[in-house]
C-alpha cells in the first residue's frame, strides 16, 4: 500500500473512533512488545514510516484509545454478525477487515 493511501486510511480510522489520544503497540516476532502511549494522531501519523517498516519485519501493530473511552472492540466477526449488531442498535464507529471475510467492529 502507497504511503499516502496508508496515511489516509490511518487519519480516518483514527478520526472515527472520535478520541484525541492513542496507545501503540508492536508485538515483534521474538514477542517482544513495544508500546507508545499517550499519542496523539499527529504523532502517529509522524510515526507512520517506522510503523510500516516494523510491520514489513512481521511484527503486529495495534493502536487503541488511550484512557477512558466509550468504545468496545468486538473481533472475528462475519457480515451476518455486523447486520445484527447494527439491528439491535450498535452503531460502529468503524469496522475493519483483519483478513479474508473476519471483521473488527469498534
Amino acid at each position: 500500500m502507497s504511503a499516502s493511501i496508508t496515511r489516509s486510511v490511518v487519519r480516518k480510522q483514527l478520526c472515527a473512533t472520535g478520541c484525541e489520544l492513542f496507545e501503540i503497540g508492536i508485538l515483534r516476532q521474538d514477542g517482544r512488545v513495544l508500546l507508545r502511549n499517550g499519542w496523539s494522531s499527529e504523532q502517529i501519523d509522524a510515526a507512520l514510516g517506522w510503523l510500516k517498516r516494523e510491520n514489513a519485519r512481521g511484527a503486529h501493530i495495534f493502536v487503541r484509545p488511550h484512557g477512558a473511552h466509550a468504545l468496545s472492540l468486538v473481533d472475528d466477526l462475519g457480515v451476518d454478525a455486523i447486520a445484527r449488531m447494527t439491528d439491535a442498535g450498535f452503531q460502529p464507529a468503524l469496522i475493519i477487515e483483519t483478513s479474508p471475510a473476519t471483521f473488527r467492529h469498534g
